[in-house]
């Protein structure tokens, strides 16, 4: 057991992270590929460098190190690999070694804008502690019982008709998009929605010592019957199994590189399976091995630096009027049909790609938009943003009250989010996010309006 503890414990530690990623770069720049340029390569090593830089000085769960990370794999490491290996997508013209070069300088400025607004320090409000959930009391463990039964009724009854009843569709998403009356509604509100309303109470019972077996073990049934993650897009999957994982796992608290070498692992290992039940149904014969090869990770899911280049070889901007349909993204298209498309369509359009539901990463959104110093001032927002979020949230202690669950279950998704975020195209992301982030929003004023009911049992219980 002592063998097995260590062997954890070495696994969380920056040594096997930064072993294996140098392993990665030094295999890739010293194999032989079809183009070769020592300055991108330089560029994209100093890039990748100075992430790991960064993530060594606070790692864990946190936007900063999801936004290294992200930069590291996305626009550091593949783009190595796809420049040297001549890996073109959607049959696209070739690239320059030019665009590439100033797309890797133009992710440099990125990251030191992005640093140099997370450095910026802002006054925050200290968490002000509220009614605690520590009363392992039969009237507290029936109410909680009895709310959360009540909340799920209708999302569960609702995501059932959803789905025709078919419960074998309900658990691959393969089936399930087949269906006329699934769509985004289904997997980005309701999903999340039954997801999160048991993810809250399984909170509440761990950080309470509410403890019943049989309730905990029902209520992950549920979970996984309605929200498979075999069922939803990976993106989801990951950005909800994680964070519950993390955070019932107490993994949360933890600044060490648990979080980091989950996502390289998810990356090579379980996204390919993942995908497999993207186009999944019963009468195929299930592969395993279908997308676990070097064919997978060069068939586009990796095409974010590849699509920053090609934004900056035909050097086109919108000069903010992409920007402000992700602003305004909530209001439909019959009201204003003029409404920017995904940035990634847009591209597909003007660089005449085979495909148009590409990836279209936040530091090309800001080009677009505003040339370089969109990129700079972008992404000097985005570290103010995100210091503000990762200071309040290190601060906040123990999950010991309603506001700090809910603020917990925001944060470590919207973390998770953020690969999907950064990867683009911002329109769908934002649209999507925010309907995530609307389920929790939304369960926390349910639990926050029969919390009274609550108060008013410790109130009458009180000796």
């Amino acid at each position: 057991m002592s063998y097995f503890k260590n062997a954890i414990n070495f696994l969380q530690t920056k040594y096997i992270f930064n072993i294996y990623v140098s392993f990665i770069i030094i295999y890739l720049l010293t194999f032989i590929g079809e183009r070769s340029n020592f300055l991108f390569l330089s560029i994209q090593v100093v890039n990748i460098f100075l992430c790991i830089l960064f993530i060594n000085e606070r790692p864990g769960l946190n936007l900063s190190t999801s936004f290294y990370t992200f930069t590291i794999i996305f626009l550091g490491i593949f783009p190595i690999a796809e420049f040297k290996m001549g890996v073109l997508y959607w049959g696209g013209k070739e690239l320059s070694d030019f665009s590439y070069i100033i797309a890797s300088i133009l992710v440099l400025l990125s990251l030191i804008a992005f640093r140099l607004g997370y450095e910026v320090k802002l006054k925050s409000k200290s968490n002000k502690k509220i009614q605690y959930f520590k009363n392992p009391m039969t009237r507290i463990r029936s109410w909680l019982t009895l709310k959360t039964i009540v909340f799920l009724i209708f999302p569960c009854l609702y995501i059932l008709a959803a789905y025709n009843y078919d419960v074998i569709a309900l658990q691959f998403r393969g089936m399930g998009e087949e269906l006329e009356t699934v769509f985004i509604f289904e997997f980005f509100f309701i999903k999340p929605l039954i997801f999160n309303i048991i993810f809250f109470s399984l909170i509440v019972r761990k950080d309470s010592g509410i403890y019943n077996k049989i309730i905990i073990l029902v209520s992950l049934i549920i979970l996984i019957f309605f929200v498979n993650p075999l069922s939803i897009p990976r993106f989801l999957a990951f950005s909800l199994f994680v964070p519950l994982i993390f955070v019932l796992g107490k993994f949360y608290y933890k600044l060490n590189y648990s979080y980091i070498n989950v996502i390289f692992f998810g990356m090579i290992f379980i996204f390919p399976l993942l995908d497999i039940f993207r186009w999944f149904k019963l009468e195929d014969n299930f592969d395993s091995t279908k997308n676990m090869n070097l064919d997978y990770f060069f068939a586009g899911h990796f095409d974010a630096f590849q699509n920053f280049a090609r934004t900056i070889d035909l050097n086109f901007h919108s000069y903010g009027y992409q920007l402000s349909g992700v602003i305004f993204f909530f209001i439909p298209r019959a009201i204003w049909p003029s409404k920017p498309e995904g940035s990634g369509f847009l591209l597909a359009e003007k660089a005449n790609l085979s495909f148009n539901n590409i990836s279209m990463p936040l530091v090309s959104e800001f080009y677009l938009d505003f040339s370089y110093i969109g990129i700079f001032i972008g992404m000097f927002i985005l570290g103010v943003i995100y210091r503000y979020l990762d200071r309040n949230m290190s601060k906040i202690g123990i999950i010991d009250n309603h506001k700090k669950i809910i603020m917990v279950i925001a944060y470590t998704e919207f973390c998770c989010l953020q690969f999907y975020l950064l990867r683009g195209n911002l329109l769908a992301c934002t649209a999507f996010i925010s309907s995530i982030m609307a389920s929790v929003l939304l369960i926390n004023y349910y639990f926050k309006i029969i919390n009274l009911s609550l108060k008013q049992i410790l109130n009458a219980i009180k000796y």
